[in-house]
């Protein structure tokens, strides 16, 4: 688990494509939350994105 937004881009960057990144965020607004899943999806990484909103960025 990565709670400081200074390391999560980092952290996402790590994982590899067999691996799954989960992302919480409220409203999925957070913009390090978006980058890291971005970046995850890039390399390949399964992303789940858990917000309150429906039609969040996330």
């Amino acid at each position: 688990m990565v709670e400081n937004e200074n390391n999560i881009i980092t952290r996402a960057s790590l994982i590899q494509p067999d691996d799954l990144l989960i992302c919480v965020s409220l409203e999925g607004k957070t913009m390090a939350v978006i980058a890291a899943a971005k970046e995850a999806k890039n390399n390949g990484v399964n992303v789940i994105g858990v917000t309150s909103k429906y039609n969040s960025d996330l």
